[in-house]
């Protein structure tokens, strides 16, 4: 089984201990957040985690997307992008086929 997690955090920089705390109770594989509100250079570590952040280009806080990648998670081909106000992630997961027999 593969777990995404994924939250509307609305300001993420005030709430890194809930995102460890919801990372280590559920265990995720991958967690995207949205309306992280983080500007400029800003990112988040979060203990086991890959962090790839697309930051709202403006001087207020607001929108901003972000996904963690748990370190044993296999990834490439990551790219951002923005239109208008709007930001994206988009990235390749590599998982292993289960056999269905």
């Amino acid at each position: 089984m593969f777990k995404i997690l994924h939250w509307n955090c609305r300001g993420l920089l005030s709430k890194k201990l809930e995102l460890k705390l919801l990372a280590e109770e559920h265990e995720p594989e991958i967690i995207t957040l949205n309306e992280t509100w983080l500007i400029h250079n800003e990112t988040i570590c979060i203990n086991g985690y890959h962090t790839i952040v697309n930051n709202r280009i403006s001087k207020n806080r607001g929108g901003g997307v972000a996904t963690l990648i748990r370190n044993d998670v296999n990834y490439t081909n990551v790219n951002k992008y923005q239109i208008q106000k709007h930001e994206f992630i988009t990235l390749d997961i590599h998982t292993k086929k289960i056999n269905s027999n």
